[in-house]
């Protein structure tokens, strides 16, 4: 076994500590024989006993051996290339077979270290015993999952396969209890997966195995048995390949070569997990926001690299009014639970909420309503799953409003370990801020300020921890995340809009919606990520012009709670 692959396979059991010098290694291994001990602690902010111990648990006896066992992998794995070239040069054929199956077989003892027994046998016997197995995958993620199907198929395994959320989520309506949804997707992050493997968890009954990167990520937090494939080689430098952003050229699944390789000035993968879209932290690439929406088919895709992975939409996007408005609810038609908000008009900073759940074609309320504050300049038309409107305010970033629409219910948060919620729930830390800083990079995510370093990161005025930042604020005790400008597509867009506990009873908020602890409670416990909850907030007067088109409750005559 090599040293890579046993630091990758180790990586999920060490400290925090650790993994950043896994991450480090792991990504950069063509560039650790420059590096003394002492420079690489300096580029971790770490000290240089830390590294020594690293090495020692590693089962060597210092960071000299650990950086020689490192560069023979390197030259190792650009052996097969040289040699190959060598070949040609001199006339004979280079032996392709061999290469293949070398690389099939550390492929295949990288995926065994990496995954459990007991996942890889029940994802094995799931598959063996479904009477269909859905595949799907995204852009290069495809490759894999058509070439998977085909094989389940020489095996006489019904397989369905498709490269269409909009279409799969059709194939999905003919599934039956037993059968399996198989997704690929390298980095996991795709919020239309998501949609697609709640949907088939909770409407049919099946199973839903992922094959992702090896790392926390959204679709491994929906998934019955969550697989992990190696990462991807890049063929020049042997190191994963971690463009800024990633380049589409690597792939789930994949063991043949990345064909982009990265400026060693990009080569830094970003650390992230959810905010009110993604947030940062310890785990690389963990989302564990609830995100449903689509992405907009009015944002052309930005691939600057000054942007994250996610970002559309540049400083300067107009919002305009979408032709196809009245097909809006379809985005938000698998919802089982709804939050409402509703105001007087735009300029109130005060509201009702009631609270909802789908039966049959209806809602019923189950809960409100009571009262709650939002901005304190009022609401404006948001960034969610409604299509983007011109006929009144539009939020901007620190404008003091609260986003009206329909949006996505993310993740919980607050001050404690642990909360009696239906919602995926992190516990903040001292060093965990919401950046709401529209020139960073991380607009919009909840960091760990202690792991990620990054330009204007010390602007930021959002503290998760405010009892600990903010002389015992309790606003963020308990809360959950609006999914408003999701991945902060939009720059100056507005970020860090939550649902929080009020300071005082009609203090309005700087754009959040806030209530009353004995309000927020039993809506947390209520809330259920199966159902894909959205929140609606919106004034009346748009309530009444809207409430038809998108399928919401009518207020004076719904059903009350029994």
């Amino acid at each position: 076994m090599t040293a890579l692959v046993r630091i990758r396979s180790e990586r999920d059991r060490m400290s925090a500590i650790e993994r950043r010098i896994a991450d480090f290694v792991l990504e950069n291994a063509h560039l650790l024989r420059d590096y003394s001990s002492q420079q690489l602690a300096d580029a971790l902010g770490i000290s240089q006993s830390s590294v020594v111990k690293f090495c020692q648990k590693q089962g060597f006896r210092g960071y000299p051996d650990l950086k020689l066992s490192i560069n023979e992998a390197v030259v190792r794995a650009d052996s097969g290339t040289a040699d190959a070239l060598a070949h040609a040069h001199a006339g004979e054929l280079p032996r392709p077979a061999a290469g293949l199956w070398q690389r099939k077989s550390e492929a295949e003892q990288a995926t065994r270290l990496i995954n459990p027994p007991e996942a890889l046998d029940a994802a094995a016997t799931a598959i063996g015993g479904a009477r269909a197995v859905f595949i799907i995958g995204l852009g290069e993620d495809d490759i894999h999952a058509r070439a998977f199907a085909l094989r389940l198929s020489l095996l006489g395994i019904l397989t369905v396969h498709n490269l269409d959320p909009a279409h799969m989520t059709a194939s999905l309506s003919a599934a039956v209890p037993g059968d399996v949804l198989l997704v690929f997707s390298e980095h996991g992050m795709q919020p239309a997966l998501c949609q697609l493997s709640r949907h088939f968890r909770a409407h049919q009954h099946g199973k839903v195995v992922t094959i992702t990167r090896h790392n926390s990520n959204a679709l491994r937090a929906h998934a019955d048995i969550p697989c992990w494939s190696p990462p991807t080689t890049n063929a020049r430098t042997s190191n994963p390949c971690s463009t800024t952003p990633r380049c589409s050229t690597c792939s789930t699944a994949s063991t043949s070569a990345c064909a982009k390789p990265t400026p060693a000035a990009a080569r830094a993968c970003r650390t992230t997990w959810s905010a009110s879209s993604r947030c940062l932290s310890r785990d690389r690439s963990c989302r564990l926001s609830t995100t449903i929406h689509l992405p907009h088919p009015e944002r052309p895709h930005d691939d600057s690299p000054d942007r994250p992975p996610a970002a559309v939409a540049g400083p300067g996007h107009r919002l305009r009014a979408s032709p196809t408005r009245g097909a809006e609810a379809a985005r938000w038609a698998g919802a089982g639970q709804l939050v409402l908000v509703t105001t007087a008009d735009w300029d109130a900073t005060t509201g009702t909420l009631r609270y909802y759940q789908r039966e049959g074609t209806r809602w019923r309320q189950v809960g409100g309503p009571f009262d709650i504050t939002v901005g304190r300049t009022g609401t404006a038309w948001g960034i969610g799953l409604h299509a983007a409107r011109n006929d009144g305010p539009v939020k901007r970033e620190g404008d003091g409003k609260a986003p009206a629409g329909v949006f996505a219910i993310g993740t919980a948060f607050g001050y404690a370990p642990s909360a009696t919620t239906g919602l995926a729930y992190k516990g903040m830390g001292s060093n965990d801020w919401c950046i709401d800083v529209p020139e960073s990079s991380y607009y919009n995510r909840i960091i760990d300020r202690s792991l990620v370093k990054a330009p204007h990161l010390d602007k930021s005025s959002e503290p998760m921890r405010r009892d600990i930042h903010a002389d015992g604020d309790q606003r963020y005790r308990e809360g959950f995340v609006i999914e408003h400008n999701a991945e902060g597509a939009v720059a100056n867009g507005g970020s860090c809009i939550f649902a929080h506990l009020w300071k005082a009873p009609g203090e309005a908020t700087a754009g959040c919606t806030a209530m009353a602890p004995g309000s927020m409670a039993p809506l947390l416990a209520w809330l259920d990520a199966r159902r894909q909850p959205v929140f609606v907030e919106l004034p009346l007067a748009q309530y009444a012009q809207l409430r038809t088109a998108w399928n919401l409750p009518a207020i004076a005559d719904a059903e009350p709670a029994r």
